[in-house]
């Protein structure tokens, strides 16, 4: 007999019982009440909520009670959780609370013990009415599994940086961050950036990053960033447009796109990187002449382009498209190569494919019809190691290295480039003369490189431009050795130049030089091998029709040559480049100075980035080419201070010499001469510069510079109509010459037509143009001597404009003099004043900065107010009207640094990088393009 009993089996035998004492399933329950959780935690993450986590004990629990107080008052039940939970979100919480929980389990014997007891208080509603924190700035990866997190630090009136620290919360989803936020990490005060570590790779993050001051006052901020700059992996130029393949397995390409679509919306040029939608598998990527074809990790191919009257997407049809399309039939890819009007793939069976343009046979599937919308089989190759397509756009050739090292071609040889000995065209494979050794191929418009096992390189073809790099101009149907070739790690091969990576990463380029694609800071070709100045870390080249981009070992990229279509993606239309570039913005800022439409920067390796308007030559680059991106001042390498002014500029150097560039019409430069010059000059006889300052003149009539002496005197030159030079005449000088009388300056600037000096008694004194009483003497009569400014007995910075001046004095109160009819005096008036007027609302003031019409003074709490002339956007407030008191430029929460130009300013922030606001037609805010702005934007880097 059996007998169910409380789960217990009883087995009765003739003279003895049995009893087993197990627990019978299903049937009825032997539980015991369930193990206490422990390890309770609570955790505040917003004003209204606390998260509870703990560790469960009990294998046999039915759920969790959740039980909640305020301070002295009893538990309630606030929450019952299902089985195996370690988690609870409490919401609806009251800020700034403290509350105290306990946890405990249980079943259907009854409940366990507590927990341990917790207290967490919840977070204030916001930060601190003081407080102003603009959120996370940037973000950077490091590496596919490490990112590292930017932003301005956050600024308080009342609360120093050094209470306040930084939450930041991590999540896989966009937007759940700012809707509950989760501190995931915190750092301590005065940090400004944050390494995360231990990400899985190739998964997307987003970020919030919220500033904390000591009371425990957290702000709402919403800026949230995704993972940041993934990492290139693989780079492809074509006709006039390059992409990259980054981390993500997604695509990004720039530069031209009227007749050739990398991806993005049609007939669209980009100076920077857009994403190629629909791709986000990526495994290689190619791009040729008017189209781009992608591998993707499953061997498929998806290629774009609004070129495809050949059939050169490969889809079936000869309709462009600007977002990619599936090749047809290809599923097994293992290597793709676009060319000018075709394409081919390598597949896994070591066989190869090829659709497009075939005219001459550049398919190589033995006929000469004129194109294929779908792949064909290349004739007679199943052994294909690597394949190449040649980037003509009008023929084209192909060639394939195979798996013995040698190289089978076909296609177009009018030039030899096929390399079988003579110049006939062939639309099946031939083999290439005497190559048993390579390791690498290439093939530009009608030439092939090839690498061989040695690390030397063979090239074949056409030879005009001296692509063939053996020395001559001679074309070859055979291979010809590069001359001084022997540590060759990578080739690529463009229109008409070759490009090759070496072992120790550094980069040599042959060939066409007519935009600087060899990248050698020349334009003139070079039949042999030229050194690729400042690339020293390649871990990757490809070159292009006419310009040329390398990979570095830190998966930044450089580009150099053509950029008419914005190939270089440095943000900028700038012609060319005859040195490598790149993509990223300038954050190595020391010093900034902004001149008539011009502006300038000084970099920590004390060398000079100038951009905007070029007519003189005052970006001092060699050209007379505007920019609206930064572009490198020649020779200039040891810059200790810089001064940007109306047409021309100056820097002193670290041995206290002084050299200029620009407008030299009235001998501003200070060479002895009137003759104006693009690249840097010495000014003559000073050699003691403690402090230079250029003059804003606003046309070629007007300009001067001056400087002030290590013996606290000051030398000035130029223009001295209006006695600006202040020696007592009113001739021009294209030498230095002393000013009369003052042996005291501790600070000099330079206006239009009239200059002024901070002396050691904190007093000012000026000279020149006093038209509208901008010498501040309470008259309007100009003077060629130095004349004291009345009522100015504690000076500590000093701003010459155009026809105005302003003065912070110790105080950190503001006074301007002189013309107001924009309101630049911001005394909220638009009435002139020849004697120093009070600034309405500036009572913090540390730098002072003056345009044509218009004022800004950096506060202590590095902020940033202006006021005057406003239609070109320089008051950032939204409107085009001008202001007679001073206003708040949004998003500038963090200068260290602030100067003005005719119409525009620019900003350098706590993390080195610059924002310029205002007039923008000669491209002086140095964003890539000429529109005026009322809003700041970052300074693209070169």
């Amino acid at each position: 007999m059996i007998k169910n009993q409380k789960g217990w089996i009883e087995i009765f035998t003739i003279g003895a019982i049995f009893v087993f004492s197990f627990p019978l399933a299903g049937c009825g329950s032997s539980k015991a009440k369930p193990s206490s959780p422990t390890n309770l935690q609570a955790a505040a993450v917003s004003s209204s909520q606390i998260d509870l986590n703990w560790t469960d004990n009990s294998d046999d629990e039915d759920g969790f009670k959740i039980e909640r107080k305020i301070s002295d008052s009893s538990y309630a039940l606030v929450s019952t959780l299902s089985a195996n939970a370690t988690s609870y979100p409490d919401t609806g919480l009251t800020s700034g609370t403290t509350y105290y929980y306990r946890v405990s389990a249980f079943n259907s014997e009854g409940d366990s013990g507590y927990s341990n007891e917790v207290t967490a208080t919840t977070l204030n509603n916001a930060v601190a009415a003081d407080i102003t924190f603009t959120g996370l700035a940037d973000i950077m990866a490091l590496s596919d599994t490490e990112v590292m997190l930017f932003w301005a630090p956050a600024v308080g009136d009342s609360t120093p940086q050094s209470e306040i620290v930084y939450d930041i919360c991590q999540s896989g989803t966009s937007g759940a961050c700012a809707a509950n936020f989760t501190t995931a990490y915190t750092t301590g005060p005065n940090i400004w950036n944050y390494t995360i570590s231990g990400l899985a790779a190739g998964q997307t993050y987003y970020f919030l990053v919220r500033a904390r001051d000591n009371a425990g006052n957290r702000d709402t901020n919403v800026v949230e960033k995704r993972r940041g700059y993934l990492l290139a992996l693989q780079i492809s130029a074509g006709r006039n447009q390059t992409c990259a393949r980054l981390s993500d397995n997604t695509i990004k390409c720039w530069g031209g796109n009227r007749n050739s679509n990398p991806g993005f919306e049609a007939y669209m040029d980009s100076y920077t990187p857009v994403a190629v939608p629909g791709i986000n598998t990526a495994a290689e990527v190619s791009v040729g002449g008017d189209h781009a074809c992608a591998r993707l990790i499953d061997n498929t191919i998806k290629c774009w382009g609004s070129d495809n009257y050949l059939g050169q997407l490969g889809n079936g049809t000869n309709t462009y498209s600007t977002t990619p399309v599936t090749v047809s039939g290809i599923t097994t890819a293992v290597e793709i190569s676009a060319g000018g009007s075709h394409t081919c793939a390598r597949l896994s069976d070591n066989t190869i494919k090829c659709w497009g343009r075939n005219g001459y046979g550049t398919l190589g599937n033995g006929s000469n019809s004129s194109y294929s919308v779908i792949p064909v089989t290349v004739s007679g190759i199943t052994t294909a190691a690597e394949i190449s397509a040649g980037s003509s756009m009008d023929e084209g050739h192909t060639c394939a290295r195979l798996t013995d090292n040698t190289i089978r071609c076909w296609g177009y040889n009018s030039t030899g480039q096929l390399g079988d000995g003579t110049g006939i065209s062939s639309n099946v494979p031939v083999a290439v003369i005497g190559i048993t050794t390579a390791s690498e191929i290439s093939t530009g418009f009608d030439h092939t490189c090839a690498r061989l096992n040695d690390n030397t390189v063979k090239c074949w073809g056409d030879n005009y431009r001296g692509q063939l790099g053996n020395g001559t101009n001679t074309a070859s149907n055979t291979p010809v050795t590069v001359f001084g070739i022997n540590t060759a790690a990578e080739i690529s091969a463009g229109g008409d130049h070759t490009c090759i990576r070496l072992t120790d990463n550094t980069v040599k380029c042959w060939g066409d030089n007519h935009y600087g694609q060899l990248g050698n800071g020349k334009y003139i070709n070079s039949n042999t091998p030229v050194v690729v100045s400042g690339v020293s870390e390649a871990a990757e080249i490809s070159a292009g029709w006419g310009h040329a981009c390398a990979r570095l070992s830190d998966s930044t990229i450089k580009c150099w040559g053509n950029n008419q279509e914005g190939e270089l993606g440095n943000g900028g239309n700038m012609s060319y480049s005859v040195a490598p570039i790149a993509v990223y913005g300038i954050t190595t800022v020391s010093e900034i100075s902004v001149g008539g439409e011009h502006s300038c920067a000084r970099l920590t390796d004390n060398t000079i980035k100038c951009w905007g308007l070029n007519n003189y030559g005052q970006l001092g680059d060699g050209t007379n080419t505007d920019s609206n991106t930064p572009v490198t001042v020649f020779g200039i390498n040891t810059a200790a201070e810089i001064s940007a002014g109306g047409d021309h500029t100056c820097v002193r150097l670290t041995d206290n010499t002084v050299k200029c560039w620009g407008n030299n019409h009235y001998g501003q430069l200070g060479d002895g001469t009137s003759t104006d010059s693009n690249t840097p000059v010495t000014v003559v006889g000073i050699t003691t510069a403690a402090e230079i300052s250029v003059g804003k003149g606003s046309d070629i009539f007007e300009g001067h510079t001056c400087a002030r002496l290590a013996d606290n005197t000051i030398k000035c030159w130029g223009d001295n109509y209006s006695g600006q030079l202040g020696n007592g005449t009113n001739t021009h000088s294209n030498i230095p010459i002393t000013v009369s009388g003052i042996n005291s300056a501790v600070k000099i600037s330079t206006g239009n037509s009239h200059t002024c000096a901070i002396l050691s008694d904190y007093t000012i004194k000026c000279w020149g143009s006093n038209s509208f009483g901008q010498l501040g003497r309470g008259t309007n009569s100009s003077s060629n001597t130095p004349v004291s400014v009345s009522e100015i007995t504690t000076a500590a910075e000093i701003s010459t404009g155009y026809y105005h001046t302003c003065a912070i004095l110790t105080d950190n109160n503001a006074k301007c003099w002189g013309d107001n009819q924009r309101g630049q005096l911001g005394d909220g008036t638009f009435t002139g004043s020849n004697s120093p007027v009070v600034v309405s609302g500036i009572n913090t003031a540390t730098e002072i900065t003056t345009g044509i019409y218009h004022t800004c003074a950096r506060l202590t709490n590095n902020t940033v107010k202006c006021w005057g002339l406003n239609f070109t956007g320089q008051l950032v407030n939204g409107e085009y009207t001008a202001s007679l008191a001073p206003v708040t430029i949004s998003g500038i929460t963090s200068a260290t640094e602030i100067s003005a130009g005719i119409y525009h300013t620019c900003a350098r922030l706590a993390d080195t990088t610059i924002r310029c606001w205002g007039g923008n037609d000669k491209g002086q805010l140095g964003a890539g393009y000429f529109n005026d702005l009322n809003t700041p934007v970052p300074v693209i880097s070169p």
